[in-house]
């Protein structure tokens, strides 16, 4: 009952917010952006979450915890002079309320859902057009950066109050024929989350990873190539310095103009032996394959597909995915159930997007057979999102989402853990 009154509060504001902040038909920036100075632009957000975990690690009110937060982002785009554009986006959020351990690093609910109480300019890079060179389509980025790749993505679904970014120098280009190629050093990440300091800009294997000393960061490449016909191909490595290295494809097939194949391979392996980078010890070596069919129609969408996870052993576990750097993949869109990426891992899942008039809907259900021998065992999560405008610029989401592990521990319950997020978003 408390759950179901805090979310019609927030439904309450922004009802309220709705006679504030309606307009017609023009941002509140638009005389700002009229004096062609550049380009500003941004939203408001209010964010209540929710969450509960029944099972392991949920003692002592360790399982439970909610939090309120207040977002303001503001994003600047500069005229661009001799190729050159510079691009910032500054985030600042408010804690407006909070119980049972949000924000509290110790308590695994409280982690997950901090999401508030911090300031960052989380993008600020000088792009580089390079026409004057005779590449018109090829692009230089350096300085901090959301990138959106198929192994670094800006974060799940989740309306969290940042995305994920990184400082990197970055290159992308289109200037060969059917293709697209990425490549770039990344040398520091703010992540989603606010425990933690997750949210400042940190070394990959000192803050993300927690192996306790620093890199030289990531390499990266990638290429898509749209020159088959029906087909497009992605190719990628990672080589994340002092720590492994991550390659693979992802591969679409357009059977015809409804129906699609995708198809997906990732490979990860160490570069070194370092201690408890792993359950059993020093080395990763996993593989990840997985393939899925889209069927498209008008205002429908449906992705049946599997996920099987093999390692060097019982306990070999992918470190790239949602939590991490990101992972372009539907089941990557999951956020409380994690055991899909351990060695010996099989997920079938199924994703939906529909249109209803105004109304948006997103539901992913997937269900892991999980072999690898770690506390929680086989386990199965459904999240379902529903979006609506209230009035122009302002849009209210609900997001719910529930997940049960079997633990495979005798004598030990198994963990089940429900989220219910509720925000209100004002785009200016």
């Amino acid at each position: 009952m408390e759950k179901i009154t805090k979310i019609i509060a927030v439904l309450a504001v922004c009802v309220i917010s709705t006679a504030v902040f309606a307009q017609e038909s023009s941002s509140l920036l638009k005389p700002v952006n009229d004096l062609n100075l550049g380009t500003f632009s941004g939203h408001a957000q209010l964010l209540y979450s929710d969450l509960k975990i029944d099972g392991l690690g949920s003692t002592n009110g360790e399982g439970n915890a909610n939090s309120t937060t207040l977002g303001l982002k503001l994003d600047y785009v500069s005229p661009t002079f001799a190729g050159l554009t510079l691009s910032l986006s500054y985030i600042d959020t408010e804690v407006l309320g909070s119980g049972g351990g949000a924000f509290d690093t110790g308590k695994a609910a409280g982690a997950f859902i901090g999401n508030g109480g911090f300031s960052i300019l989380n993008e600020a890079y000088i792009s580089y057009n390079a026409a004057a060179l005779g590449l018109e389509k090829t692009t230089l980025i350096v300085g901090r950066k959301v990138l959106d790749t198929e192994v670094m993505t800006p974060g799940t679904v989740t309306a969290w109050q940042k995305e994920r970014s990184y400082e990197c120098a970055v290159m992308i280009s289109e200037d060969i024929q059917d293709t697209v190629l990425i490549l770039g050093h990344l040398e520091r990440m703010s992540n989603v989350w606010a425990t933690d300091d997750a949210w400042k800009f940190g070394d990959l294997s000192e803050d993300l990873l927690g192996l306790g000393w620093q890199t030289r960061g990531v390499e990266y490449f990638q290429t898509t190539y749209n020159g088959i016909a029906n087909m497009e191909i992605a190719v990628y490595d990672a080589y994340l310095h002092d720590i492994m290295n991550v390659a693979g494809t992802r591969i679409k097939y357009d059977i015809d103009e409804a129906l699609s194949l995708n198809v997906w391979y990732k490979h990860e392996c160490s570069i070194q032996e370092i201690d408890n980078l792993t359950d059993e010890g020093k080395i990763i070596n996993s593989n990840l394959y997985s393939a899925s069919l889209t069927y498209a129609a008008e205002n429908f969408t449906i992705e049946p597909g599997f996920v099987i996870m093999g390692g060097n052993t019982a306990k070999g576990t992918a470190l790239v995915n949602q939590t991490t750097l990101g992972f372009n993949h539907p089941l990557a869109e999951t956020i409380l159930y994690t055991d899909q990426w351990n060695g010996g891992a099989d997920t079938y899942f199924v994703k939906v997007d529909t249109k209803i008039g105004k109304t948006s809907a997103y539901l992913l259900a997937a269900y892991t057979n999980n072999d690898s021998g770690v506390d929680v065992s086989d386990g199965y999560e459904i999240d379902l999102m529903v979006s609506r405008p209230i009035v122009e610029n302002l849009d209210a989401s609900v997001k719910l989402a529930y997940a049960r592990g079997d633990s495979s521990v005798p004598a030990t319950d198994d963990v089940v853990t429900t989220l219910a997020q509720v925000y209100l978003t004002y785009t200016f």
